[in-house]
């Protein structure tokens, strides 16, 4: 049997005092998104400058007054057909064709007196 999804609306009243508050809620929210969007730009904009200098320095880690900035690059394993393939696509040598593959490389950086809950 053939399945549909439907939707209902339904209106609803409010006073005047209800809707403004609501309109002057959600106006806020929308102006602190905007800034949200701009801060992350800017910081952005600055990370990729203190990536620029830690790599002009060398450095993939740096601590300067309590700041700490590291350079993270990974690496995943991911699996490689033709490897597996040439090995002789048996189970017991899938692990044998796993290759180590570098992850995209961000920076951390933690200001003083902060955990490790921001990352950029």
């Amino acid at each position: 049997m053939p399945s549909i999804t439907a939707t209902t609306t339904h209106q609803i009243t409010i006073t005047p005092a209800v809707k403004r508050q609501l309109l002057k809620e959600l106006r806020l929210w929308a102006e602190l998104h905007q800034q949200e969007k701009a801060i992350k730009l800017a910081k952005t904009k600055h990370a990729k400058a203190v990536e620029a200098i830690q790599t002009e320095l060398g450095e993939s880690s740096v601590d300067l007054e309590g700041f700490k900035s590291t350079i993270v690059a990974p690496i995943r394993k991911k699996f490689d057909k033709i490897k597996y393939v040439q090995l002789g696509g048996k189970l017991d040598i899938y692990d044998g064709a796993m290759v180590d593959t570098p992850g995209k490389a961000y920076l951390k950086i933690t200001p003083p007196g902060a955990g490790d809950e921001d990352d950029e």
